[in-house]
């Protein structure tokens, strides 16, 4: 039966079930939700009651008209409405990607609604875009004004025909807050093409430097550029870290190295060089001497790899993130960064500062690098994001040479530059900077508390100001504990392999921290101790290990490797077949000692329900090998029931399916399924 959920104010009754999205397909898990190998059967977990205990009414509102938290209508997310919104939208636009579907009308604040009414505590804002929430009073008055209304019946086309004001906006907008040293901006539409136009600028600014800024363009230039061709198409690079993400067209995402799946397909410059971000340990302070050898280290070979060399392509600029946001929110130290400024300078490469996610706020300070302290300032700064404006800041002497080079019929948008100015102004008057960094603190300490009662399920928590982030033990039960916060009517994203991201607005309150914070903590006391552990004790406790065949195809893995994925699949089957969401919370750590036992047949009847589930979950993992030492596609998996699932196996899958199931529904009450150990068992 399902469990009322209270959090903060009571929750209609609902059911666990929860969906998460795997292989381009919502999957749903029918009431005590399956959350793969590492949790328990989310209901069954949770108890009930008021939870929270943090209280601080004292705070004066940003937003006024806000729920008094979430609360969650359907027994499904996403529910009914919802579905049938984004099929509706999938017949003509491609939504595999959406997470839901969002009533505008409804949401307000730190508050988003789906269509089905469901209301959620938003830490994520639309990938770290929303800088005043939801329906801010302040931008509808802004839009509403006469200039608003003009600009957006009038669209500038701003590179050719500006309109009478725009110097005016530039100053009160974007100019108002530019980065120390950063006197002019070059306006654009969104983060990717704010990266893209500041490579161009970086090339352009090189080949001037080459050939004598007051020499012209030869005549070999030009002509052999029509031909996309050397001298005048220059075989040139930009140096980016691994972990680094900068946009998905072709330059920025040549200059990206988070997921394979984004790059995959698409024509690269193959000369542009990675160079490896620091792999830094948490808490920082209880790891500097580690850390600093580390930053050392990648130093070095940053440094080796823009040395300008006799042969190969030359390195133009390096671009690089505060806080590596797409890859995993990866940190490095004031000290890297000033490291890494003092290296470009020596060998007379260009620096860009990738501002887009960390800019505007989130971190406590308004540019993320300010707290670098920089001997120089960074020759680019690009931004987006919480601006709801895109462009670069930049020196003079990087514009380019003559008109029309770096150059597009719209150049940005004075509509955004209008929101920007309008946003900067709430910014400034409620001291939202200040904010973050303020609930940013309480937050950090909160989630380390919890961090240290669930040492096995969170870990790495890290930070600046609200912009923050944690690791799960894998890719797996992150997405798990990103569905059950959901659940929970709380919404987060995730980043890197295993971690989950926050990204709140600017406007996000310590109340509103203490609704998260408490939503964690009832998904950790759901949540078993680490995948980690539990695989460390049931291989040494149950010998010998399950068999395995490797194809003849595979490389050699080490013994850790086979264990893992032996484990895996072990406790795979075991959660399907012995747990199958029963109340017995010895379930999971019980293992069959004989070589056959018996499993009461309404539990294989729950348990075929999710054998659809189970294909999926195994294409996802092999969707993500990149990010694990093996490749599931390379084996037969033989979980519960005898049935051997693989990549092309689904119909056997579905015909055994239909066969237990015929069975289970014309066998008398009480009776149970043989199932014999071998099937446990990689074939």
């Amino acid at each position: 039966m399902a469990q009322k959920l209270f959090l903060g104010s009571p929750l209609k009754s609902v059911s666990a079930t929860n969906a998460f999205r795997i292989s381009g397909r919502v999957i749903e898990y029918p009431n005590r939700a399956h959350l793969l190998h590492l949790s328990r059967p989310f209901a069954t977990s949770v108890g009930t009651g008021d939870y929270l205990t943090r209280k601080h009414s004292d705070q004066k509102d940003f937003v006024h008209g806000e729920p008094s938290g979430p609360k969650i209508l359907t027994g499904t997310i996403p529910g009914p409405k919802t579905k049938a919104g984004l099929q509706s939208l999938d017949s003509l636009q491609d939504t595999r990607a959406a997470t839901m579907m969002t009533d505008l009308d409804k949401s307000i604040g730190n508050y988003v609604v789906d269509l089905d009414g469901n209301t959620y505590l938003d830490l994520y804002c639309q990938i770290a875009s929303l800088p005043l929430g939801y329906n801010s009073k302040a931008l509808i008055d802004a839009a509403k004004s006469p200039e608003m209304i003009q600009m957006l019946v009038n669209r500038p086309a701003l590179g050719v025909q500006p309109h009478s004001t725009w110097a005016k906006t530039l100053e009160e907008s974007f100019m108002s807050v530019a980065p120390k040293g950063l006197t002019q901006v070059f306006t654009a539409m969104c983060g990717s093409c704010s990266n893209e136009t500041a490579y161009k600028a970086a090339f352009m600014y090189h080949q001037r430097n080459k050939r004598g800024f007051n020499s012209k363009i030869s005549n070999e230039d030009l002509s052999t550029c029509m031909k996309n061709s050397e001298p005048g198409s220059p075989d040139l690079a930009i140096m980016s870290f691994e972990g680094g993400f900068h946009g998905r067209l072709f330059g920025s995402l040549s200059s990206t190295h988070t997921k394979a799946l984004h790059k995959v397909d698409i024509p690269a410059f193959k000369n542009w060089v990675a160079s490896p971000f620091p792999n830094l340990k948490y808490p920082l302070d209880k790891h500097q001497a580690e850390n600093d050898k580390e930053e050392a280290r990648c130093l070095a070979i940053a440094e080796e790899k823009m040395k300008p060399k006799s042969s190969g392509t030359p390195v133009v600029a390096v671009i690089v993130e505060p806080i590596q946001s797409e890859g995993g929110d990866n940190h490095a130290s004031p000290k890297f960064f000033q490291g890494l400024r003092d290296l470009t300078k020596k060998h007379g490469v260009l620096m860009i500062v990738d501002e887009v996610q960390t800019g505007v706020g989130p971190t406590g300070d308004f540019w993320a690098h300010e707290s670098w302290n920089l001997t120089t300032p960074p020759d680019i700064v690009t931004f987006s994001k919480k601006f709801q404006a895109a462009g670069w800041y930049h020196r003079p002497e990087l514009r380019s040479d003559a008109p029309y080079r770096n150059f597009n019929t719209w150049m940005g948008d004075p509509i955004r530059a209008l929101q920007a100015k309008t946003i900067l102004h709430e910014i400034k008057k409620n001291d939202l900077v200040g904010n973050a960094r303020e609930t940013g603190a309480y937050l950090k300490k909160e989630l380390s508390t919890i961090e240290s009662k669930y040492p096995g399920t969170i870990s790495a928590v890290r930070g600046r100001g609200t912009f923050m982030a944690f690791d799960l033990p894998s890719p797996e039960a992150r997405d798990v504990f990103v569905t059950n916060l959901r659940a929970l009517g709380v919404n987060t994203g995730g980043c890197g392999p295993q971690s989950i991201r926050l990204r709140p607005m600017l406007v996000f309150q310590k109340k509103h921290a203490d609704i998260f914070l408490d939503a964690v903590e009832k998904v950790c006391k759901a949540t078993p101790q680490s995948f980690a552990e539990k695989a460390k004790v049931r291989v040494k406790k149950h010998k010998p290990a399950p068999t395995m065949l490797v194809s003849k195809k595979d490389k050699t893995y080490t013994k850790k490797q086979l264990e893992e994925i032996q484990t895996i699949r072990h406790l795979r089957c075991l959660d399907l077949l012995t747990s199958a969401r029963s109340n017995d919370t010895d379930a999971l750590h019980t293992f069959p000692t004989t070589n056959e036992y018996e499993v009461p047949m309404s539990r294989v009847s729950h348990a075929l329900e999710t054998q659809v589930e189970l294909l999926d979950i195994y294409h996802y993992l092999d969707n993500r090998k990149e990010n694990l030492p093996f490749n599931l596609s390379q084996y037969s998996i033989g979980p519960a029931l005898g049935i051997k699932l693989g990549h092309s196996t689904l119909q056997l899958m579905l015909k055994r399916e239909q066969q237990i199931r015929a069975a289970a529904k014309s066998s008398p009450s009480g009776a149970h399924y043989v199932v014999n150990r071998k099937h446990l068992m990689v074939e």
